[in-house]
C-alpha cells in the first residue's frame, strides 16, 4: 500500500464521518422542503467511483469504488427542512436564534433567513401551507414586508417560543 492510497483511505474515512453526522442532524428533520438538485451531488460521486474503478488496480480500485458508493447513497438521503429547534440544509443545522428573521417570499416560493449572510431555501408551492403550519405550531414568528414593500420588518423568530 503507497502513501497515497494511505491518503485517499484517510480522507474517505472523514468524509464519511462528516456523512454520518449529517444524516444524523437530517434525522431531526420533522417538515422536509425537497431541493431541486439533490441529485447532482450523488451523481458527482458516482462518476469519481467510476472513473477509479476505471483508473486504480487492485484492492484499492474496489474500496474505492464502494466507498464512494456509500458516499453518494448517504447523500442521497440528506434532507433539508425545518425542526423545532432550527432549520437543517443539507445536514447543517442553523438554531432560529442564528437564523434571525424568517421571512417567506410567496412569489418565489422562498424561505430567507440569516446564516452567514442571506440565505435562501427555495420550496414548491405545494410545501408553502405545511412550512406555515409548523412554523405556527411552533411558536416561530415569520418576519412581515412592511407596507412600502421594500424591507423586511425584523423580529427574534423565537420571541413568543414557549420554553419548556
Amino acid at each position: 500500500m503507497s502513501v497515497g492510497d494511505l491518503l485517499f483511505y484517510v480522507m474517505d474515512a472523514v468524509i464519511i464521518g462528516m456523512l454520518v453526522k449529517m444524516l444524523m442532524t437530517c434525522s431531526k428533520v420533522e417538515v422536509e422542503i425537497k431541493q431541486g438538485l439533490r441529485w447532482l451531488i450523488p451523481v458527482l460521486f458516482m462518476a469519481i467511483a467510476v472513473f477509479s474503478f476505471i483508473k486504480f488496480e487492485g484492492i484499492f480500485r474496489y474500496i474505492q469504488a464502494a466507498l464512494l458508493t456509500v458516499m453518494a447513497v448517504m447523500y442521497w438521503f440528506m434532507k433539508t427542512g425545518l425542526t423545532p429547534d432550527g432549520i437543517v440544509m443539507i445536514g447543517r443545522f442553523v438554531p432560529y436564534k442564528k437564523a434571525g428573521s424568517l421571512f417567506m417570499d410567496e412569489n418565489d416560493h422562498t424561505l430567507h433567513f440569516q446564516f452567514k449572510g442571506s440565505t435562501e431555501i427555495y420550496y414548491n408551492a405545494a410545501e408553502e401551507q405545511a412550512i406555515r403550519e409548523y412554523l405556527e405550531a411552533h411558536h416561530i414568528k415569520l418576519a412581515k414586508k412592511k407596507k412600502d414593500g421594500t424591507t423586511i420588518q425584523r423580529v427574534d423568530p423565537t420571541a413568543n417560543k414557549k420554553k419548556f
